[in-house]
């Protein structure tokens, strides 16, 4: 199918029951708006409600977002991964005890993709800010996503993790004062995370769940406010 529609779409077994994966194609957002419609709850198989949120990895070509997502989804490392314009996968888990639904979409660092990558921006709810410690240059680029996602966001206060990928590597350029120096200049939480061994993997998308939460509870704490003073 031409790229009005999905051109593949499959679900993929995993060994993890606490999760579930749907792997939509690069240009399947505009063809299942669902996935991007404002914060929703669903009761699950057992009853309890669900929150579903909204995840955007961003990060420069070759920073691992593919294989972050994969293994955290599928729990499998893929070493060669595809180049993406824009990847869909959804993923049931349980975060402090509290079942969700995450929509996470994984962009393309690739200039060619900026419009597509703006417009994911606009409508996620949480962003995984990734790098690679072997490459410098992928760590001076999340400058730019973070100023990129304050622009279209019109705020700096948004639920982001700052993730160091690919500390398995033995030749590190990007240490862990660099990284964390960074991540308290955006005022965010920063995790160290290896696709390849799974470290710190879940961690990250945990910590960015904790942070839509927390940053939903200050909204409605916000609002609460403004209808008791007037």
């Amino acid at each position: 199918m031409g790229a009005g529609g999905p051109r593949d779409l499959r679900f993929v077994g995993v060994d993890r029951p606490r999760i579930s994966v749907l792997l939509l194609n690069s240009w399947s957002c505009a063809s299942s708006p669902g996935f991007f419609a404002e914060n929703s709850q669903r009761v699950g198989s057992r009853g309890r409600a669900e929150m579903s949120y909204r995840v955007v990895l961003l990060g420069s070509s070759g920073a691992g977002k593919s294989a972050l997502t994969l293994r955290f989804l599928e729990n499998r490392f893929v070493e060669e991964c595809e180049p993406t314009a824009r990847d869909l996968y959804q993923g049931q888990l349980l975060v402090d005890g509290e079942p969700c639904q995450l929509a996470i979409m994984d962009t393309s660092g690739r200039e060619l993709y900026r419009d597509l990558r703006e417009d994911c921006i606009r409508r996620g709810q949480g962003f995984l800010l990734v790098y690679t410690v072997d490459v410098i240059r992928t760590f001076v680029d999340v400058s730019l996503f973070w100023d990129q996602l304050r622009k279209i966001k019109g705020t700096s206060q948004v639920p982001v993790v700052l993730v160091a990928n690919k500390v398995d590597k033995d030749h590190r350029l990007v240490n862990s004062d660099m990284g964390q120096d960074a991540a308290k200049s955006f005022r965010v939480p920063y995790v160290e995370t290896s696709a390849k061994t799974g470290q710190g993997v879940e961690q990250a998308f945990h910590e960015l769940v904790r942070e839509i939460r927390t940053q939903a509870l200050q909204v409605q704490a916000r609002r609460f406010q403004k209808c008791t003073i007037f």
